[in-house]
């Protein structure tokens, strides 16, 4: 795991505008070679490159590029996740979650996700002109993602042949129905805080316990 001493958090915050060292290059921000959160000059006074630690489901902890607010980065480093590992640090982590499978491929876009959908959604919300001609690959893309979980195509497929509830009455079903007596049709009131005590204590008229 990564750690860093008070004295190093220190240098960093102190040395305003200034990149983390990083160790080997890796597509993590869209800008080739770049391996951390890049911070347009005017911003690096406010924001420092950092990374959230994480664990993957195989338990090793890997990093993603982010920034934190300079003024609470000391604040923010001393958090920690629930399995009691660090979720920031300034230094990159051994291991890295390497660049998304799929890149989007309108111009000169270098965004990469990890999944179809998350595609299908940014060239949509990002590229709307190109999306409206690329339409029917998107369609395609769609068709891939459904057919990749055949869990939720059974159910909308019953939903689909399942008509609407229409509305109508049916009596009211008491509350605390489950604590009825067995002998009588006695119930506890609907307002009863402890609908089980008044129960045994109803019992008690029969002679018995519940």
């Amino acid at each position: 795991m990564v750690n860093e001493t008070q004295e190093e958090i220190l240098e960093v915050l102190e040395a305003e505008g200034e990149h983390i060292p990083v160790q080997e290059p890796i597509e993590q921000s869209g800008i080739p070679g770049m391996t951390i959160q890049y911070i347009p000059p005017q911003d690096r006074a406010a924001w420092v490159p950092a990374w959230e630690l994480k664990m993957d489901r195989w338990g090793d902890e890997y990093g993603t590029p982010t920034k934190l607010p300079r003024g609470q980065a000391g604040y923010l480093l001393t958090q920690r996740r629930p399995d009691g590992g660090k979720r920031w640090t300034l230094h990159q982590p051994p291991n890295v979650l390497g660049p998304g499978r799929f890149q989007c491929f309108i111009g000169d876009c270098r965004k990469r996700v990890r999944e179809r959908a998350q595609l299908v959604a940014h060239i949509e919300a990002y590229h709307r002109a190109e999306a409206q001609v690329y339409a029917p690959l998107l369609e395609r893309l769609r068709q891939a993602v459904m057919q990749d979980n055949p869990r939720l195509t059974a159910l909308v497929d019953e939903l689909v042949a399942t008509p609407d509830q229409e509305i109508q009455a049916v009596p009211e079903t008491p509350t605390n129905g489950e604590y009825a007596c067995s002998q009588c049709d006695w119930t506890p009131k609907p307002d009863a805080k402890n609908p089980r005590f008044a129960l045994v204590a109803h019992m008690r008229k029969h002679g018995g316990e519940t």
